[in-house]
């Protein structure tokens, strides 16, 4: 590091290593000491690449050149953005190593003035290959005048272009069109002074058209073209065919140059600059929340957070998911906090979500309701679906008193605090069942590690499953019965030295019953395998072609009908911990046997097996060791 040059009083350059939030490089600034304050004042260049990084896997490189007047970011300003891998493969020219790269590159320049866009401001996104730009991934280019963006802009990807202006205010206006590369628009947002009245978008051919907000607001507000803005265009469109994807068209454009513009503004808000964000404006309804309003979803916010926070850790819960194996009262009241979770917390956290983005009050109360519970409020009584049997109907403390009738907050604040109440008597209740020692974090690892190697027993993919045949599918579903069972037993176990040594076997235990069903899983492929072996290329002289004839078929006869069949079996019959890594091996040992009798002499065995059935004789012959009774 170096701050040695003077540049007159109280003022010095600073050349070394810098640090701007997650970004470190080397650095080049003026600045100025006024007390205690360092203030950033003329030419700033902050850089970052690392050929070691790229020769090694890739390298996230970047550029930060501009400058400062009085700690305010003024004048021409240049960020780029890389990520980049090479071959490593190099050329000299010159006197100078070159090596190729690929990747992607973001540019984003422009002026500031006083800290505020001024003039064209420009973002380009590229692909590169072989150091050479391949594609332009993003492009945008946008007017501003004091930071309030001003004409027609365009913003464009490799697929599309947007294009559409504002008023000299910074509101939208007139019609923001998306063009495929064909230059036909595909989706047009029809502006009226910053008010969006209609969404025009092509769909199959057909254009659907789509009414936002068609008429004058009695009370409105301005706020940024951002994610609280394509939410609430989600929420107003009038109902047509089809679903609308905010990610994607002309809302996604948007989003996406949003993106880095917010970039910039983190970037420079660490400086100290809170001014730079754009004004891309738009006009929205109004509808002001009153004082009691603004403590009822202060209050609603709160309880959902909380609410949160204790179902998420119960349903996580290791212990919970091995008690609810072997206590019905635990199983009941684990699925009474997982419809909870469903009717109550997943709408209630939309809520939050619209907080976040602060469009609670661009809806009117009735729409807010309806949102929230497109089906209806959620009923009191709180209803679940048993394993088997029927199971009671849940109703929480309280519940006389609550009323979700009502199309307003209030109906709202009641639905959270019926489910705050609900939630917190269910984990209490589930907490004394639990009886949750933290000190013994060894259990929590090892019963973590259980239900991770029980679950996968039960995850095999549809496609696979789907080729087995019906004795491979019972010998499999047998293994995932055995395995629930261990738990179970396990789970009934008091918490003492023996439970933790048991922890330990049961969970070799599984890894054999894991391996065991993959064994099952690769018999069809298995299958294939030796029918392919087991055929030779024959001369049919009538047609004089070459055919595939299946050859030793005694032995494929005696592996199918006879070995496969008494393995099978035995794993039903008396598969446990102590002899799955057995009936694993075996499985194994069977199909190399059988891709090894392929290339044997086997005449000899082939008239044993004509007199031989019986499974253990069998294997015998096939030198392999039966399974121990």
């Amino acid at each position: 590091m170096s701050t040695g040059i003077s540049l007159g009083q109280d003022k010095e350059i600073y050349q070394g290593t810098y640090r701007v939030g997650n970004l470190s490089g080397d650095a080049n600034f003026g600045y100025l000491l006024s007390g205690t304050d360092t203030i950033l004042d003329g030419g700033f260049s902050l850089k970052s690449s690392s050929l070691e990084a790229l020769l090694k896997e890739n390298d996230s490189s970047f550029s930060i050149l501009g400058n400062f007047a009085y700690g305010v970011p003024q004048g021409k300003w240049l960020f780029q953005f890389g990520e980049f891998q090479t071959d490593s493969t190099s050329q000299v020219v010159g006197y100078q190593y070159r090596v190729n790269v690929n990747g992607n590159q973001e540019e984003i320049e422009g002026s500031l003035e006083n800290g505020r866009p001024q003039g064209i401001w420009k973002i380009n996104s590229k692909r590169i290959e072989d150091s050479q730009i391949a594609d332009t991934l993003f492009h945008s280019e946008i007017l501003f005048e004091g930071g309030v963006p001003q004409q027609s802009f365009r913003i464009a990807t490799s697929e599309s272009t947007l294009v559409g202006r504002f008023l000299r205010n910074g509101l939208a206006h007139d019609s923001w069109s998306l063009f495929s590369n064909d230059e036909d628009a595909t989706e047009n947002w029809i502006f009226n002074e910053g008010r969006l009245t209609r969404i025009e978008r092509e769909d199959d051919g057909e254009v659907i058209s789509s009414e936002i907000f068609p008429n004058s607001f009695s009370a409105s507000k301005t706020i940024h073209v951002d994610a609280g803005f394509s939410t609430l265009v989600s929420l107003y469109q009038s109902k047509v065919s089809g679903t609308w994807d905010t990610s994607k068209g002309i809302s996604g454009l948007l989003l996406e140059n949003g993106r880095y513009y917010a970039k910039i503004d983190t970037l420079l808000g660490m400086f100290g600059n809170t001014g730079f964000r754009p004004e891309f404006n738009v006009v929205v309804p109004f509808y002001p929340l009153n004082e009691t309003e603004k403590q009822q979803l202060d209050s609603i916010l709160m309880l959902t957070k909380e609410s949160k926070q204790i179902t998420t850790s119960l349903l996580a819960s290791t212990q919970l998911n091995l008690l609810k194996r072997s206590d019905d009262e635990a199983n009941y009241l684990h699925r009474v906090l997982a419809r909870i979770q469903q009717e109550y917390e997943m709408p209630l956290l939309q809520l939050v979500r619209f907080n976040e983005l602060d469009i609670v009050d661009c809806l009117n109360r009735k729409k807010l309701v309806e949102t929230l519970f497109p089906a209806g409020t959620p009923s009191i009584s709180i209803k679940v679906t048993p394993d088997d049997g029927e199971a009671p109907v849940f109703l929480g403390p309280d519940h006389g008193q609550f009323n979700f009738s009502g199309q307003d907050l209030e109906s709202i604040h009641q639905i959270a605090s019926y489910m705050h109440k609900s939630v917190e008597q269910v984990a209490n209740q589930l907490n004394g069942k639990l009886a949750f020692d933290k000190k013994q974090q060894e259990f929590v690892d090892l019963e973590e590690t259980l239900i991770a190697k029980a679950n996968r027993l039960n995850q095999y993919p549809d496609s696979v499953l789907g080729k087995l045949t019906r004795a491979q599918s019972r010998a499999l579903k047998h293994l995932r019965h055995t395995s629930e069972q261990l738990l179970a037993s396990y789970s009934k176990m008091e918490v003492n030295q023996e439970k933790l040594r048991r922890a330990h076997i049961l969970i070799s235990c599984l890894e054999d019953l894991d391996s065991l069903s993959g064994q099952i899983l690769l018999l069809p492929r298995n299958a294939v395998e030796i029918e392919e072996k087991y055929k030779d290329a024959v001369f049919n002289p009538f047609t004089a072609t070459i055919m595939e004839e299946a050859v030793k078929r005694r032995i494929t006869s005696t592996y199918k009908t006879v070995l496969l069949p008494y393995l099978l079996d035995a794993v039903e019959a008396q598969v446990n911990c102590d002899n799955a890594k057995e009936m694993t091996s075996l499985f194994r040992d069977l199909h190399l046997r059988m891709l090894a009798l392929r290339e044997e002499d086997t005449k000899k065995l082939e008239r044993k097996l004509r007199k031989v059935q019986d499974p253990i004789a069998v294997l015998a012959l096939f030198d392999l060791k039966p399974l121990e009774k």
